[in-house]
């Protein structure tokens, strides 16, 4: 007689209460919630789900028959990309309701996504956090065709790497029998790493960033921005760490110094602020990868301070994270001037940004801490994640791969610096300023941590010491 597997409800508590609150989100669109009722269900599920991961911390259970893995490394991702969700969600402003459930759904594939040690699992994951975000893309009403073709165009390109990872299953269970990680290698590994680094955005998978950051309503933008890239760094750190990765190294070599080097080139020839942010995300993540390297490699002490490749990213996200998400709220802050043909819309172009600084201060102000971070200047969230991101390949006999992503880093400080000067020394432009409540205190809330983080990076380390990270 075949017994039922076993479930551990409590292990599996946060990814059921994020689950409950997507289905919930969609019933209540369907029956006309006001959307106040929307964002209030929205951050109650985002909040539970957290509450579940902070009492679940140090558990180390298994779940869904060992499909998942619930270690503290996964719960800190998880519980860091719920708070950047949260954080996303404060900033959305959109009439239409529906984004608020499949916003949820979308974190829901994504913390199955980390947490993931079965190839089935994360595909069926990489599936249920991508269905939503394709939909989220096509909804800004003041560019509706654009939107548009922004969602097919990631939707296409999103196929292409479900088919490459899907592939990789076939492979790999035709020749072991098995699907866990531990199984993955030669062809089948490469192909499962391709639908990884796709959603990384990393070169040459990157072609849907600069056109889906563009067309995407920036609030989503923010929240694809950093959700799915840390999404993607914690899948494919377990997945590093659980496979033989010395045959792929040298493609994450090639991969990272592709990705660093073209997106800093490239940023330096956009005249649209969103777009400079898309092609500095793909150097971000090569710069991530340099991290990665080390994964499987174990623990890692300098000065006393022990972390590992997965630390090392997790840095990195947070910095790029807090940095990201402030920059896309100053982004929808800034506006056609009224009585234009499109008042109302999001005046991204350089020329609506010029000489902000002589008009509106305290944005300009917000809006250098943001990109000064990006260029990893001292003193901002950003040098301490480049700083614990380079030491990885310094520590594991890599140390012209540091070289590289220095004078990477300053040819992408040449296009941030770029804008900032735009911003203070430029011809003022036409645009109108306002800058709602909510964009206004998320504003405050990440140049507070880019700044606090920059200057006391102990705080981190205690962090990471109190999670066993």
């Amino acid at each position: 007689m075949l017994s039922s597997p076993a479930i551990d409800y409590l292990a599996l508590a946060p990814i059921l209460i994020l689950a409950a609150g997507a289905c919930i989100g969609v019933l209540a669109a369907a029956f006309k919630l006001p959307r106040g009722g929307h964002v209030a269900l929205a951050v109650v599920s985002i909040v539970a789900a957290l509450a579940a991961i902070i009492h679940n911390a140090g558990s180390g259970l298994e779940a869904a028959q060992g499909l998942l893995t619930l270690d503290d490394a996964g719960y800190v991702m998880s519980a860091t990309l719920l708070l950047f969700g949260l954080l996303a969600v404060i900033l959305y402003r959109p009439r239409e309701p529906e984004v608020y459930p499949l916003t949820v759904f979308s974190l829901l594939g994504m913390m199955i996504f980390i947490h993931s040690s079965n190839l089935l699992m994360l595909f069926v994951a990489l599936e249920v956090f991508s269905l939503p975000l394709y939909i989220m893309c096509c909804l800004d009403r003041y560019r509706l065709k654009i939107s548009q073709e922004a969602a097919l165009k990631y939707f296409f390109l999103g196929c292409f790497a479900a088919a490459f990872m899907l592939y990789s299953i076939v492979l790999i269970y035709a020749e072991t029998g098995t699907l866990d990680y531990t199984s993955a290698s030669g062809i089948g590994a490469i192909f499962v790493l391709v639908g990884l680094v796709f959603k990384m955005g990393v070169v040459p998978f990157h072609v849907w960033v600069p056109d889906v950051y563009q067309g995407a309503p920036t609030p989503v933008t923010a929240f694809m921005a950093i959700a799915t890239k840390l999404a993607a760094v914690a899948a494919t750190a377990r997945f590093l760490t659980l496979v033989d990765a010395k045959f792929i190294l040298p493609i994450l070599l090639a991969l990272a110094m592709l990705s660093m080097f073209y997106g800093g080139i490239v940023a330096i020839a956009q005249n649209d602020v969103k777009r400079l942010i898309a092609y500095s995300s793909i150097g971000h993540a090569g710069f991530i990868l340099t991290a990665l390297i080390g994964a499987g490699a174990g623990q890692f002490t300098i000065g006393g301070f022990t972390f590992s490749a997965a630390t090392a990213a997790w840095v990195y996200l947070l910095a790029y994270g807090f940095a990201t998400i402030g920059a896309f709220a100053l982004v929808t802050s800034v506006r056609a001037p009224h009585g234009a043909e499109n008042d109302g819309a999001e005046a991204n172009s350089f020329a609506a940004w010029s000489g902000l600084g002589r008009t509106n201060p305290w944005l300009a102000a917000a809006m250098t801490v943001f990109f000064l971070s990006f260029a990893g200047i001292p003193a901002t969230a950003g040098f301490v994640g480049k700083l614990v991101a380079f030491s990885v390949p310094w520590l594991v006999g890599f140390p012209w791969l540091v070289v590289v992503a220095l004078v990477a880093s300053a040819v992408a400080a040449f296009a941030y610096f770029r804008f900032i000067a735009l911003l203070y020394f430029g011809t003022p432009g036409a645009r109108s300023v306002a800058v709602p409540a909510p964009a206004g205190l998320l504003i405050a809330v990440c140049v507070l941590a880019t700044v606090g983080l920059g200057l006391f990076p102990g705080s981190l380390a205690s962090l990471m010491a109190a999670t066993g990270l």
